[in-house]
């Protein structure tokens, strides 16, 4: 029994329940190959999805997702670090011309997003030593992949 123990030990396997956000299989389908290579023994069940998941009741075992925790029951762990970054499309800088500081954003639209789970819009993260200018909104949407 101690032997058989110990080998369950040394080879991951069974069922792995995955629930991550839609826009993580750019990062995820790269690495699966090698993940399966590595943990032959292990079949993964992963749901590409941006509602929020009861981790518990669903029977997840990892989920993928930024933020704060809303369950205190959970454990979370980084992944991996999250860069925001501000751009346009020519096109529109063609009509609307390019600020030259964040102070310049008052007058542009911008693109926000809403999180499923509190309906909140995600703020854009400016360092300033000032106030962060507000952006008027052309779009607002609750999928980062509908934003790319």
């Amino acid at each position: 029994a101690e032997a058989m123990l110990s080998r369950t030990r040394e080879t991951p396997h069974g069922r792995l329940r995955i629930s991550t956000p839609i826009v993580t299989y750019h990062l995820l389908l790269p690495v699966l190959s090698e993940f399966m290579a590595r943990y032959p023994e292990i079949e993964l069940d992963i749901d590409f999805n941006d509602r929020i998941v009861d981790v518990i009741e669903e029977g997840i075992d990892v989920a993928i997702r930024s933020g704060e925790l809303p369950d205190s029951r959970l454990v979370s762990r980084p992944v991996a670090p999250f860069r925001m970054i501000l751009c346009a499309a020519s096109s529109y800088l063609d009509r609307h011309g390019t600020p030259g500081t964040p102070a310049d954003l008052a007058t542009h639209f911008g693109i926000h997003f809403r999180f499923l789970n509190s309906g909140r819009l995600l703020q854009w993260p400016f360092i300033t030593g000032s106030a962060a200018p507000q952006i008027r909104s052309m779009l607002t949407c609750n999928n980062m992949e509908a934003l790319k």
